[in-house]
């Protein structure tokens, strides 16, 4: 009957949308925020290529994130841009 404590933590605005790095004209992106804020898919952090072993490599891109997507077939990770990048047939600048 009291509020609920949110413990989930708090996204910032700006990883609810792909970075500059990627064109994104077909990508909904009302539907993508949803998708991230109900934690469907991981935030668009921007991409780094860096040593540091906290961060997860995308196949894909061949970028660094604090955190992945798991493809359901067979868990390998991946970042939230690249699928569409793959699917849409974007090119980067």
């Amino acid at each position: 009957m009291g509020q609920r404590s949110s413990k989930a933590p708090q996204i910032e605005a700006r990883y609810f949308a792909p970075q500059k790095l990627y064109c994104y004209d077909e990508v909904d992106l009302r539907k993508l925020r949803k998708l991230i804020k109900d934690f469907k898919v991981a935030p668009c952090f921007p991409g780094v290529d860096s040593e540091s072993c906290e961060l997860e490599d995308c196949p894909i891109c061949f970028l660094k994130f604090p955190s992945l997507n798991r493809a359901v077939c067979c868990h390998q990770p991946i970042c939230t841009v690249s699928p569409g990048q793959v699917f849409t047939g974007c090119s980067l600048p």
